[in-house]
């Protein structure tokens, strides 16, 4: 997935000489806390909602929030983490997209990286969830792999993530099967320290956020 497929192309934007006022009316219209400050086909400047409502004088030009510098931005034919990394790396929750060729054309939110993260890791499809702590260098797929195949299911999604300061790394397999008991059997007669494992009704989207949250932790490097 590239990030063209993340890009919001119907945000509304604002021109430098768009006063305050008018901008926190663009916000209010659209429901979104951030309005891009686009002149000549490029993105200049970022506002906040936070911050135009701090503004003594809602009569003055956004202009004013245009800082120096290069913007902070990502190319359309990015792939996604490239995304995901930018936008932990900065801590932003709107990231401008452009063309090939430097034109602006949308904004990514934080909220459509949530989502699509929950969707490429098969978390919406039902199914359920295991956590396994393994020592680096006792992790091997292919044996989990036959693990639950041997009980006729099929691992949809794999992520890895190694804890800090240590030799472990966290597991988390979503697998296409509700029913995990024997599964969960075998893993711990291989000596598989099983950490978690959630049913389908027992994820949430704070389980979808932590996930993510530990990606972004992992792609900060």
């Amino acid at each position: 997935m590239f990030a063209k497929e993340l890009i919001q192309f119907n945000l509304p934007t604002a021109r430098p000489k768009t006063t305050i006022k008018n901008a926190l009316q663009l916000m209010e219209k659209a429901h979104v806390h951030f309005l891009p400050i686009v002149e000549n086909n490029q993105c200049v400047g970022m506002l906040s909602e936070t911050a135009l409502n701090a503004a003594a004088n809602d009569q003055l030009k956004v202009e004013a929030f245009v800082q120096g510098g290069k913007l902070i931005s990502i190319t359309e034919n990015e792939h996604f983490y490239e995304v995901f990394r930018l936008m932990l790396k900065h801590k932003l929750a709107i990231l401008p997209a452009n063309d090939t060729k430097g034109r602006y054309l949308g904004c990514i939110l934080q909220d459509t990286l949530l989502k699509t993260f929950s969707e490429i890791s098969s978390l919406q499809e039902p199914g359920s969830i295991i956590v396994l702590e393994i020592p680096i260098r006792s992790y091997h797929l292919s044996e989990i792999a036959q693990i639950v195949e041997s009980h006729n299911a099929a691992i949809m999604s794999l992520y890895l993530h190694t804890l800090p300061d240590s030799a472990i790394i966290e597991v988390t397999l979503k697998l296409n099967v509700l029913e995990i008991h024997d599964v969960l059997g075998s893993f711990e007669r291989y000596n598989y320290k099983i950490k978690a494992y959630f049913a389908e009704n027992g994820l949430d989207q704070d389980f979808y956020r932590g996930r993510y949250d530990s990606l972004m932790q992992y792609l900060n490097v």
